[in-house]
């Protein structure tokens, strides 16, 4: 699920209603009037930026996940030292996943390894010798905290497009267990 800059892994699909335009029209036109506002009032110009961002927040925390449930608060909010960051690569349609990949395997396995100390798991390896494409990415890491995964996504974004995102469902499993042991 993509939330302002955070995607969940696991297959999550984003929730879509009508047009995009129609999503990003009044954005366009708060940042249009912040801007228009800013050379004259800078503190103005920050609140009507800080109103919009609470309203984003607002219609995301209310808006449908893919499985027809809602987003709670507690889903949004991670605690940047858990361990639910997932760190993936974009590649562009114009280069073939088949012809990209043999070239940057070796680098971005390598850059991989430092985090897992203790060898990395199953499914990492398996992605990263398959470079399997998942929602147009390929996971490179799984299970870091932010600074690992921002680290490793700043390692190898001279390869390729990066994006560090939160594994909702590794946040969910986190949350069952602390649950049980409470």
């Amino acid at each position: 699920m993509i939330r302002m800059g955070v995607a969940g892994a696991g297959g999550a699909s984003c929730f879509s209603m009508g047009s995009d335009a129609a999503l990003i029209d009044p954005i366009q036109q708060v940042l249009r009037q912040a801007a228009s506002t800013a050379m004259n009032d800078t503190e103005e110009a920050l609140s009507i930026l800080s109103e919009e961002q609470a309203r984003i927040v607002a219609l995301d925390a209310a808006w449908p996940d893919g499985d027809g449930s809602m987003t709670t608060a507690a889903e949004i909010a991670v605690d940047p030292s858990m361990r639910v960051h997932t760190v993936t690569i974009a590649i562009s349609d114009e280069i073939p996943l088949e012809v990209f990949w043999p070239m940057v395997r070796e680098d971005i396995t390598g850059a991989v390894r430092e985090f897992y100390p203790r060898g990395m798991p199953p499914q990492v390896q398996e992605a990263l010798q398959s470079g399997t494409m998942q929602n147009g990415v390929v996971p490179i890491a799984h299970r870091l905290s932010l600074e690992e995964a921002e680290t490793l996504a700043a390692r190898v974004a001279h390869l390729a497009q990066t994006a560090v995102t939160v594994d909702s469902s590794v946040v969910q499993e986190l949350q069952r267990e602390r649950s049980r042991t409470c």
